[in-house]
């Protein structure tokens, strides 16, 4: 079942989503790099993690290359184990990208010549649609916003499963000890804003149920998007462009 969700703002307001209303902005007890809001899942232990992340236009990365560049980069990251049976820690299931020009999403059921490509289906029966294209130039904009909307913005998003150790792999007095890794399911969003020069990334990270040795297969952890994921991507807006320097 859905919990209920509660707007947030991002980086003082420039950006704002919905999320879960129990979970809790991580600044408050750890620092986290100006670049990057951090939120995580603090009462149903599950343990999921959002992170929003304004990068660096990865220019010589392609759009349809995106999501893997990402995923790459994040199972590095996360040090990604490998089973003993030698398979990979790191498990795409599906990934999909559209062009879209801003202001596009109002007519998202219909045949739009705004649009570059076909909106997945499921994009548009489950809310699976990044919300900037329906809402951004409607709240704060400025007088360059029209510029920075004239080229499609690449969304690429993507789902998969990332094996990970959890806690430290030695104890109090530096002893190496066997640690449980877990699957993690993956739920990523790139939107290439390139005439801001920016990649805006959204990942969110839920540790799954048992340990990966138990678990091995990676199949059980291919479960479509979550609603939260749905939600966020749904509801998020880009109220200041300024934000990335324009």
């Amino acid at each position: 079942t859905m919990s209920e969700s509660k707007a947030v703002e991002l980086f003082g307001g420039a950006l704002s989503c919905k999320i879960p209303s129990q979970w809790r902005d991580v600044s408050l007890v750890r620092q986290v790099p100006d670049n990057q809001e951090v939120y995580q899942d603090c009462t149903e232990n599950t343990g999921a993690v959002l992170v929003i992340e304004i990068l660096e236009h990865q220019s010589d990365v392609s759009d349809e290359e995106a999501c893997s560049f990402f995923f790459r980069e994040l199972a590095d990251a996360n040090g990604c184990s490998c089973s003993s049976a030698g398979k990979s820690g790191s498990v795409m299931h599906e990934s999909q990208v559209v062009k879209l020009l801003l202001g596009s999403g109002q007519n998202r059921d219909d045949e739009n010549e705004t649009v570059e490509g076909t909106v997945p289906s499921q994009w548009k029966r489950r809310s699976l649609f990044p919300g900037i294209v329906i809402n951004s130039g409607t709240v704060g904009c400025d007088n360059n916003t029209q510029s920075k909307q004239s080229e499609p913005i690449a969304c690429c998003i993507m789902r998969g499963s990332q094996k990970v150790a959890q806690g430290k792999d030695t104890d109090a007095s530096g002893r190496a000890r066997d640690i449980k890794a877990k699957w993690i399911r993956i739920e990523l969003c790139a939107l290439r804003l390139t005439n801001v020069d920016v990649d805006l990334l959204i990942t969110m990270s839920t540790p799954q149920l048992g340990n990966a040795e138990e678990n091995d297969n990676d199949e059980c952890l291919d479960e479509g998007y979550s609603d939260v994921f749905r939600d966020l991507l749904e509801s998020l807006n880009i109220r200041d462009w300024s934000l990335f320097g324009g």
